[in-house]
Protein backbone atom coordinates (compact mmCIF):
# COMPACT_ATOMS: atom_id res chain seq x y z
CA UNK A 1 0.00 0.00 0.00
CA UNK A 2 1.59 3.23 -0.85
CA UNK A 3 2.20 6.33 1.35
CA UNK A 4 -1.29 8.03 0.84
CA UNK A 5 -3.34 4.98 1.05
CA UNK A 6 -1.55 4.23 4.58
CA UNK A 7 -2.31 7.65 5.97
CA UNK A 8 -6.29 7.34 4.89
CA UNK A 9 -6.59 3.71 6.41
CA UNK A 10 -4.99 5.58 9.45
CA UNK A 11 -7.68 8.32 9.46
CA UNK A 12 -10.37 5.65 8.77
CA UNK A 13 -9.39 3.40 11.52
CA UNK A 14 -8.76 5.50 14.69
CA UNK A 15 -9.53 8.82 13.65
CA UNK A 16 -5.98 10.04 14.17
CA UNK A 17 -6.00 12.69 11.83
CA UNK A 18 -9.28 14.14 12.03
CA UNK A 19 -9.83 17.82 12.69
CA UNK A 20 -12.36 18.45 15.25
CA UNK A 21 -13.06 22.12 14.34
CA UNK A 22 -12.14 21.51 10.22
CA UNK A 23 -12.31 17.91 8.80
CA UNK A 24 -9.82 18.77 5.70
CA UNK A 25 -8.05 16.02 3.38
CA UNK A 26 -4.31 14.87 4.70
CA UNK A 27 -1.45 17.22 3.64
CA UNK A 28 1.96 16.42 4.05
CA UNK A 29 4.10 18.56 5.18
CA UNK A 30 7.04 16.57 5.87
CA UNK A 31 6.44 15.65 9.13
CA UNK A 32 4.16 12.84 10.50
CA UNK A 33 2.54 12.77 14.05
CA UNK A 34 -0.07 10.84 15.14
CA UNK A 35 -1.78 13.26 17.75
CA UNK A 36 -2.85 17.21 18.34
CA UNK A 37 0.00 18.68 20.40
CA UNK A 38 -1.53 20.82 23.28
CA UNK A 39 -0.68 24.45 23.02
CA UNK A 40 2.05 25.92 25.43
CA UNK A 41 0.34 27.66 28.52
CA UNK A 42 0.40 31.27 28.52
CA UNK A 43 3.77 32.76 31.11
CA UNK A 44 1.94 35.72 32.76
CA UNK A 45 5.91 37.10 32.95
CA UNK A 46 6.11 37.07 29.53
CA UNK A 47 2.69 39.20 28.72
CA UNK A 48 4.76 42.39 28.77
CA UNK A 49 7.18 41.20 25.97
CA UNK A 50 4.57 39.87 24.10
CA UNK A 51 2.48 42.82 23.96
CA UNK A 52 5.84 44.95 23.46
CA UNK A 53 6.13 47.43 20.59
CA UNK A 54 7.58 45.70 17.72
CA UNK A 55 7.68 44.42 13.84
CA UNK A 56 7.89 42.00 11.94
CA UNK A 57 11.50 41.26 10.24
CA UNK A 58 12.31 40.62 6.47
CA UNK A 59 13.67 37.39 7.94
CA UNK A 60 10.95 36.38 9.55
CA UNK A 61 11.81 37.22 13.40
CA UNK A 62 10.01 39.84 15.91
CA UNK A 63 12.44 42.56 16.08
CA UNK A 64 11.33 44.23 19.99
CA UNK A 65 11.25 48.08 19.85
CA UNK A 66 10.24 49.30 23.20
CA UNK A 67 9.94 46.65 26.76
CA UNK A 68 8.18 48.06 29.74
CA UNK A 69 10.30 48.15 32.78
CA UNK A 70 8.17 48.29 35.63
CA UNK A 71 7.87 51.11 38.05
CA UNK A 72 10.71 52.99 37.12
CA UNK A 73 11.95 54.23 33.93
CA UNK A 74 14.96 54.87 31.84
CA UNK A 75 16.44 56.86 28.88
CA UNK A 76 18.46 54.91 26.78
CA UNK A 77 22.42 55.99 25.93
CA UNK A 78 23.37 57.93 29.00
CA UNK A 79 20.71 56.64 31.24
CA UNK A 80 18.10 58.20 33.38
CA UNK A 81 16.30 57.22 36.89
CA UNK A 82 12.41 57.98 37.70
CA UNK A 83 9.97 56.56 40.07
CA UNK A 84 5.78 56.96 39.33
CA UNK A 85 4.81 55.88 35.85
CA UNK A 86 6.39 53.90 33.92
CA UNK A 87 7.12 54.16 29.84
CA UNK A 88 8.36 52.04 27.67
CA UNK A 89 12.57 52.10 27.24
CA UNK A 90 13.61 51.90 23.65
CA UNK A 91 15.89 48.93 22.99
CA UNK A 92 16.90 49.33 19.67
CA UNK A 93 20.00 51.22 20.27
CA UNK A 94 20.71 48.80 23.37
CA UNK A 95 21.13 46.05 20.57
CA UNK A 96 22.91 47.90 18.21
CA UNK A 97 25.23 49.08 20.76
CA UNK A 98 26.00 45.49 21.68
CA UNK A 99 25.16 43.18 19.05
CA UNK A 100 27.52 44.98 16.07
CA UNK A 101 30.58 43.26 13.88
CA UNK A 102 28.99 40.07 13.68
CA UNK A 103 28.20 40.00 17.74
CA UNK A 104 25.10 38.21 18.41
CA UNK A 105 26.03 36.82 22.12
CA UNK A 106 26.40 38.74 25.22
CA UNK A 107 27.14 37.66 28.70
CA UNK A 108 24.81 38.79 32.24
CA UNK A 109 26.33 39.71 35.07
CA UNK A 110 25.32 41.01 38.47
CA UNK A 111 25.65 42.02 41.95
CA UNK A 112 22.94 41.16 44.50
CA UNK A 113 22.88 42.99 46.63
CA UNK A 114 24.67 46.22 45.54
CA UNK A 115 26.73 46.71 48.44
CA UNK A 116 26.12 50.09 50.09
CA UNK A 117 26.24 50.92 53.41
CA UNK A 118 23.60 53.67 54.72
CA UNK A 119 26.11 56.23 55.43
CA UNK A 120 27.80 56.21 52.34
CA UNK A 121 27.19 57.48 48.80
CA UNK A 122 26.89 55.92 45.16
CA UNK A 123 30.44 57.10 44.24
CA UNK A 124 31.91 56.24 48.19
CA UNK A 125 30.81 52.29 47.12
CA UNK A 126 32.04 52.79 43.20
CA UNK A 127 35.64 53.82 44.81
CA UNK A 128 35.81 50.85 47.51
CA UNK A 129 35.35 48.25 44.48
CA UNK A 130 38.45 49.53 42.43
CA UNK A 131 39.49 48.00 39.74
CA UNK A 132 37.81 44.43 40.08
CA UNK A 133 34.92 43.86 38.14
CA UNK A 134 31.82 44.89 40.27
CA UNK A 135 29.54 42.02 39.42
CA UNK A 136 30.01 38.27 39.49
CA UNK A 137 29.23 36.65 35.89
CA UNK A 138 25.82 34.57 35.53
CA UNK A 139 26.81 33.25 32.33
CA UNK A 140 29.36 30.44 31.23
CA UNK A 141 31.98 32.09 30.37
CA UNK A 142 34.13 32.31 33.42
CA UNK A 143 35.52 34.93 35.72
CA UNK A 144 34.92 38.27 33.21
CA UNK A 145 38.05 39.67 34.82
CA UNK A 146 41.09 39.88 32.46
CA UNK A 147 38.71 40.20 29.27
CA UNK A 148 38.29 42.69 27.33
CA UNK A 149 34.35 44.48 26.69
CA UNK A 150 33.57 45.63 23.50
CA UNK A 151 30.35 46.88 24.96
CA UNK A 152 28.28 46.96 28.00
CA UNK A 153 24.65 47.80 29.65
CA UNK A 154 24.42 48.13 32.89
CA UNK A 155 21.66 48.96 35.40
CA UNK A 156 21.90 49.73 39.00
CA UNK A 157 18.29 49.88 41.04
CA UNK A 158 16.95 50.24 44.44
CA UNK A 159 18.97 53.16 45.76
CA UNK A 160 17.42 56.34 46.75
CA UNK A 161 18.24 59.25 45.05
CA UNK A 162 20.02 60.71 48.19
CA UNK A 163 22.37 58.58 47.90
CA UNK A 164 23.09 58.78 44.21
CA UNK A 165 25.05 61.76 44.62
CA UNK A 166 28.41 62.78 47.30
CA UNK A 167 26.02 65.79 48.44
CA UNK A 168 27.33 65.04 52.34
CA UNK A 169 30.87 66.60 51.82
CA UNK A 170 31.51 69.45 53.93
CA UNK A 171 32.11 72.58 51.66
CA UNK A 172 35.65 73.20 50.80
CA UNK A 173 36.98 69.74 51.25
CA UNK A 174 38.66 68.01 48.37
CA UNK A 175 37.00 65.67 46.61
CA UNK A 176 37.91 62.09 47.11
CA UNK A 177 37.42 60.99 43.28
CA UNK A 178 36.21 62.33 40.48
CA UNK A 179 33.20 60.05 40.67
CA UNK A 180 31.97 62.72 43.89
CA UNK A 181 32.01 65.62 41.33
CA UNK A 182 29.25 64.33 39.76
CA UNK A 183 26.05 65.92 39.94
CA UNK A 184 23.89 63.02 39.22
CA UNK A 185 23.72 59.09 40.13
CA UNK A 186 23.55 58.50 36.00
CA UNK A 187 26.79 60.69 35.64
CA UNK A 188 28.58 59.17 38.53
CA UNK A 189 27.98 55.27 37.20
CA UNK A 190 28.65 56.28 33.80
CA UNK A 191 32.01 58.17 34.48
CA UNK A 192 33.08 54.35 36.74
CA UNK A 193 31.90 52.48 33.49
CA UNK A 194 34.30 54.68 30.91
CA UNK A 195 37.20 54.63 34.41
CA UNK A 196 36.74 50.70 34.26
CA UNK A 197 36.47 50.22 30.48
CA UNK A 198 37.38 53.22 28.67
CA UNK A 199 37.30 51.79 25.22
CA UNK A 200 34.01 49.57 25.54
CA UNK A 201 30.50 51.31 24.52
CA UNK A 202 29.03 51.88 27.94
CA UNK A 203 25.24 52.43 28.62
CA UNK A 204 24.05 53.36 31.99
CA UNK A 205 20.86 53.42 33.90
CA UNK A 206 19.31 54.15 36.86
CA UNK A 207 15.85 53.05 38.44
CA UNK A 208 14.78 54.00 41.98
CA UNK A 209 12.48 50.81 42.12
CA UNK A 210 14.03 48.18 44.31
CA UNK A 211 14.17 44.31 43.65
CA UNK A 212 11.62 43.12 45.78
CA UNK A 213 12.16 39.67 47.65
CA UNK A 214 8.82 39.24 49.37
CA UNK A 215 7.96 35.33 50.19
CA UNK A 216 8.37 32.83 48.40
CA UNK A 217 11.69 34.54 47.56
CA UNK A 218 14.17 32.24 49.22
CA UNK A 219 15.13 33.79 52.43
CA UNK A 220 18.63 34.58 51.50
CA UNK A 221 19.13 38.17 52.87
CA UNK A 222 18.62 37.86 56.49
CA UNK A 223 21.84 39.97 57.28
CA UNK A 224 20.98 43.05 55.46
CA UNK A 225 18.67 46.43 56.46
CA UNK A 226 15.31 46.17 55.42
CA UNK A 227 15.79 48.11 52.43
CA UNK A 228 18.30 45.89 51.44
CA UNK A 229 21.52 47.95 53.04
CA UNK A 230 24.48 46.50 54.13
CA UNK A 231 24.21 47.25 58.56
CA UNK A 232 26.83 48.59 60.62
CA UNK A 233 25.83 45.97 63.33
CA UNK A 234 24.00 42.96 63.38
CA UNK A 235 20.28 44.05 62.07
CA UNK A 236 17.12 43.77 64.00
CA UNK A 237 13.40 44.67 63.06
CA UNK A 238 11.22 43.17 59.94
CA UNK A 239 12.69 40.69 57.31
CA UNK A 240 14.11 42.30 54.37
CA UNK A 241 11.61 42.59 51.41
CA UNK A 242 13.32 44.59 48.79
CA UNK A 243 17.14 44.83 48.04
CA UNK A 244 19.59 47.14 45.39
CA UNK A 245 20.82 45.34 42.51
CA UNK A 246 23.56 45.98 40.13
CA UNK A 247 22.67 44.05 36.66
CA UNK A 248 25.18 44.02 33.08
CA UNK A 249 24.58 42.44 29.73
CA UNK A 250 28.53 42.50 27.91
CA UNK A 251 29.60 41.85 24.99
CA UNK A 252 33.57 40.45 26.27
CA UNK A 253 36.41 38.57 24.80
CA UNK A 254 35.51 35.48 26.59
CA UNK A 255 33.20 34.66 24.56
CA UNK A 256 36.16 34.02 22.01
CA UNK A 257 37.43 31.16 23.91
CA UNK A 258 33.73 30.02 25.45
CA UNK A 259 32.62 29.54 21.37
CA UNK A 260 35.65 27.96 20.15
CA UNK A 261 35.40 25.61 22.52
CA UNK A 262 32.01 24.52 21.72
CA UNK A 263 32.92 24.80 18.04
CA UNK A 264 36.08 22.08 18.51
CA UNK A 265 33.53 20.03 20.93
CA UNK A 266 31.10 19.47 18.22
CA UNK A 267 33.14 18.62 15.55
CA UNK A 268 33.91 15.66 16.96
CA UNK A 269 30.18 15.13 17.15
CA UNK A 270 29.50 11.85 14.82
CA UNK A 271 25.95 12.61 13.37
CA UNK A 272 25.59 8.69 12.44
CA UNK A 273 25.61 7.66 15.91
CA UNK A 274 22.61 9.68 17.14
CA UNK A 275 19.21 8.73 15.74
CA UNK A 276 17.61 12.17 16.32
CA UNK A 277 19.91 14.33 13.88
CA UNK A 278 19.19 11.52 11.64
CA UNK A 279 15.56 11.51 11.90
CA UNK A 280 15.29 15.51 11.93
CA UNK A 281 17.09 15.64 8.53
CA UNK A 282 20.01 16.76 9.63
CA UNK A 283 22.83 16.39 6.52
CA UNK A 284 26.68 16.52 7.11
CA UNK A 285 27.05 19.15 4.95
CA UNK A 286 24.54 21.66 6.46
CA UNK A 287 26.29 20.21 10.19
CA UNK A 288 29.83 21.39 8.83
CA UNK A 289 28.45 24.64 7.43
CA UNK A 290 26.64 25.37 10.89
CA UNK A 291 30.33 24.84 12.49
CA UNK A 292 32.05 27.10 10.69
CA UNK A 293 29.95 29.60 11.15
CA UNK A 294 30.31 29.15 14.99
CA UNK A 295 33.77 29.55 14.51
CA UNK A 296 33.36 32.79 12.82
CA UNK A 297 31.08 34.02 15.48
CA UNK A 298 34.10 33.44 17.49
CA UNK A 299 36.15 35.09 15.72
CA UNK A 300 34.40 38.02 16.09
CA UNK A 301 35.40 38.40 20.31
CA UNK A 302 38.72 38.73 20.25
CA UNK A 303 40.16 40.85 22.20
CA UNK A 304 42.40 42.71 19.40
CA UNK A 305 39.14 44.13 16.94
CA UNK A 306 38.80 47.27 16.54
CA UNK A 307 35.46 48.86 18.65
CA UNK A 308 34.55 50.85 15.27
CA UNK A 309 31.34 49.20 13.97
Amino acid sequence: MDLKGSLNSLKQEGGLYRDKQLDAAIAWQGKLTTHKEEPHPKNPYLQDLLSAEGALSSDGIWRTRSLPNGKGETCPGTGGAGSGRSRAVEKGHLAEMLNYSGKKVVTAGATIPFPLVPSQSLPDTLVQLGGATPWTSLSACGDPSGTHCFAQSVVLRGLDRACHTSSQLTPGTPLPSPLHACSTGEEVLALYLQQQQPRARSSAHLLLAPCKVAPPYPRLFSRLHQQGLVPDAAPTGPEVDSIPVLGALCSSSSWNRTLGDLAQELSTLDLRRWASFMDAGVERDDFQELLQELHGLAQCYRAGDSLEA
